[in-house]
Protein backbone atom coordinates (compact mmCIF):
# COMPACT_ATOMS: atom_id res chain seq x y z
CA UNK A 1 0.00 0.00 0.00
CA UNK A 2 1.51 3.62 -0.77
CA UNK A 3 0.81 6.25 1.16
CA UNK A 4 0.99 9.99 -0.12
CA UNK A 5 2.05 13.11 2.09
CA UNK A 6 0.60 15.74 0.97
CA UNK A 7 2.88 19.27 1.55
CA UNK A 8 1.85 22.88 1.22
CA UNK A 9 5.18 24.62 0.15
CA UNK A 10 3.57 28.34 0.25
CA UNK A 11 2.66 30.03 3.62
CA UNK A 12 -0.05 29.47 5.25
CA UNK A 13 -1.31 32.21 7.02
CA UNK A 14 -0.51 35.92 6.51
CA UNK A 15 1.79 37.97 8.62
CA UNK A 16 -0.36 39.87 11.78
CA UNK A 17 -0.13 42.84 12.67
CA UNK A 18 -0.28 44.49 9.81
CA UNK A 19 -0.50 48.28 9.97
CA UNK A 20 0.44 52.01 8.65
CA UNK A 21 1.29 55.21 10.06
CA UNK A 22 1.69 58.30 8.04
CA UNK A 23 4.90 59.94 8.54
CA UNK A 24 6.26 63.28 9.60
CA UNK A 25 6.91 64.20 5.88
CA UNK A 26 2.92 63.91 4.96
CA UNK A 27 4.09 62.43 1.65
CA UNK A 28 5.14 58.82 3.18
CA UNK A 29 3.42 56.22 4.74
CA UNK A 30 5.38 53.20 7.13
CA UNK A 31 3.88 49.93 7.10
CA UNK A 32 4.81 47.29 9.08
CA UNK A 33 3.61 43.39 10.08
CA UNK A 34 4.76 41.14 12.55
CA UNK A 35 7.36 38.26 11.27
CA UNK A 36 5.46 35.29 10.09
CA UNK A 37 5.85 32.03 12.27
CA UNK A 38 8.41 29.16 10.97
CA UNK A 39 5.80 26.41 11.30
CA UNK A 40 3.72 28.54 9.17
CA UNK A 41 6.07 28.62 6.21
CA UNK A 42 5.98 25.38 4.52
CA UNK A 43 8.87 26.00 2.08
CA UNK A 44 12.35 27.94 1.21
CA UNK A 45 11.46 31.34 2.72
CA UNK A 46 12.18 34.16 0.40
CA UNK A 47 10.33 37.12 1.70
CA UNK A 48 7.50 38.89 1.71
CA UNK A 49 4.86 40.53 -1.11
CA UNK A 50 2.90 43.77 -0.61
CA UNK A 51 0.32 44.83 -2.63
CA UNK A 52 -0.80 48.70 -2.70
CA UNK A 53 -3.52 50.47 -4.30
CA UNK A 54 -4.67 54.20 -4.90
CA UNK A 55 -8.51 54.19 -3.53
CA UNK A 56 -9.12 57.60 -3.37
CA UNK A 57 -7.41 61.19 -4.67
CA UNK A 58 -8.37 64.29 -3.11
CA UNK A 59 -11.65 62.83 -2.11
CA UNK A 60 -12.49 61.03 -5.85
CA UNK A 61 -12.68 57.21 -5.71
CA UNK A 62 -10.32 55.83 -8.16
CA UNK A 63 -9.67 52.33 -8.13
CA UNK A 64 -6.51 52.61 -9.74
CA UNK A 65 -4.01 49.45 -10.57
CA UNK A 66 -2.90 47.12 -7.86
CA UNK A 67 1.23 47.56 -7.14
CA UNK A 68 3.12 44.64 -6.05
CA UNK A 69 6.50 45.03 -3.87
CA UNK A 70 8.49 42.48 -3.25
CA UNK A 71 10.29 42.89 -0.02
CA UNK A 72 13.63 40.58 1.82
CA UNK A 73 12.97 38.03 4.11
CA UNK A 74 15.01 39.80 7.08
CA UNK A 75 12.52 43.02 6.59
CA UNK A 76 8.91 43.79 8.41
CA UNK A 77 8.34 47.35 7.43
CA UNK A 78 8.90 49.34 4.53
CA UNK A 79 8.77 53.11 3.86
CA UNK A 80 6.97 54.26 0.87
CA UNK A 81 7.24 57.30 -0.98
CA UNK A 82 6.41 59.70 -2.43
CA UNK A 83 2.68 59.36 -2.14
CA UNK A 84 0.07 61.90 -3.54
CA UNK A 85 -1.01 64.59 -0.91
CA UNK A 86 -4.72 64.54 -0.07
CA UNK A 87 -4.77 60.21 -1.19
CA UNK A 88 -5.87 57.24 0.51
CA UNK A 89 -3.90 54.23 0.06
CA UNK A 90 -5.10 49.80 0.45
CA UNK A 91 -2.58 47.37 1.42
CA UNK A 92 -2.14 43.99 2.26
CA UNK A 93 0.80 42.03 2.60
CA UNK A 94 1.60 38.01 1.97
CA UNK A 95 4.80 35.71 2.71
CA UNK A 96 6.30 34.30 -0.05
CA UNK A 97 8.52 31.31 -0.62
CA UNK A 98 10.94 29.66 -3.53
CA UNK A 99 7.37 28.30 -5.15
CA UNK A 100 5.09 31.52 -4.41
CA UNK A 101 2.59 33.37 -2.22
CA UNK A 102 0.82 32.45 0.73
CA UNK A 103 -2.51 34.15 1.96
CA UNK A 104 -2.71 37.76 2.16
CA UNK A 105 -3.24 39.96 5.46
CA UNK A 106 -6.74 41.60 5.85
CA UNK A 107 -6.74 45.16 4.26
CA UNK A 108 -5.59 48.03 5.89
CA UNK A 109 -6.16 51.73 4.70
CA UNK A 110 -4.19 54.49 5.31
CA UNK A 111 -3.64 57.96 3.72
CA UNK A 112 -1.78 60.79 2.99
CA UNK A 113 -1.28 64.50 4.30
CA UNK A 114 -0.61 67.83 2.97
CA UNK A 115 0.98 69.91 6.07
CA UNK A 116 1.56 73.48 5.28
CA UNK A 117 5.29 74.68 7.20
Amino acid sequence: MFSFTHRILVPSLPPSNVHATTLISASSIKLRWNQIQAQFIHGVFVGYTVEMQLVSDAGRDVRNNIQTLKIGPDDMSIVLEPLRSFSLFKFRVAARTRLGVGPFSKEIYAGSVLTLE
